[in-house]
């Protein structure tokens, strides 16, 4: 197993974590738009929680279908954004202010598109909602307490159909928590 980041502190943790129990474990610092692996070497490429940081996913995912051998096995999950265009910009506006390492949030069609175009057939998959707590979400990635406050003014200010597709609770003026989506999907090299 070769878990790779583009941060040599999480591979580090994540070793740190690993080491004892999973010794076979080696930790590659890379890029997951230009990953240095041979053509068709791994049964099985996951990716979890990480492609909205990514500034060019299509070259991710042609990786991840150049390393993969004949039938082998992709998991992908991620945060999406919704079809709508409206809805997805306002996701990924919220996200950009809380998290500067943010690029975008695709929708599942924009996936399904970028799958299929790499040879990656779609066998299972299965979208969720995530609710987050706001005040610890918001504290996970932001610098300042202004920047926290202007996190919370755009969850404030979304027009009504934008509070109510991301669940956005409010009590006494402050934001208690909202809900986004999540795609997870299983797909099989061609």
């Amino acid at each position: 197993m070769d878990p790779t980041d583009l941060t040599k502190e999480m591979l580090e943790n994540t070793a740190n974590h690993l080491r004892t129990q999973y010794p076979n474990i080696f930790y590659v610092l890379a890029d997951a738009e230009s990953l240095p692996f041979m053509d068709e070497s791994f049964d099985i490429v996951t990716c979890r929680i990480a492609p909205h940081h990514f500034p060019n996913p299509d070259d991710f995912i042609r990786e991840v279908s150049r390393m993969l051998k004949p039938d082998g096995k992709f998991i992908l999950i991620d945060n999406i954004a919704p079809e709508d265009t409206k809805k997805g910009a306002f996701m990924n506006e919220v996200e950009k202010s809380r998290d500067v390492s943010h690029v975008r949030c695709l929708s599942m069609s924009e996936w399904q598109k970028l799958l299929q175009s790499n040879a990656l057939e779609e066998v299972q998959s299965r979208e969720r909602k995530k609710k987050f707590i706001f005040p610890e979400w918001v504290k996970v990635t932001t610098k300042s307490q202004e920047q926290r406050d202007e996190v919370e003014k755009l969850l404030l200010n979304a027009s009504e159909e934008i509070k109510e597709y991301f669940s956005i609770e409010i009590a006494d003026g402050k934001v208690q928590s909202h809900q986004i989506d999540e795609w997870m999907v299983l797909c099989k090299k061609e």
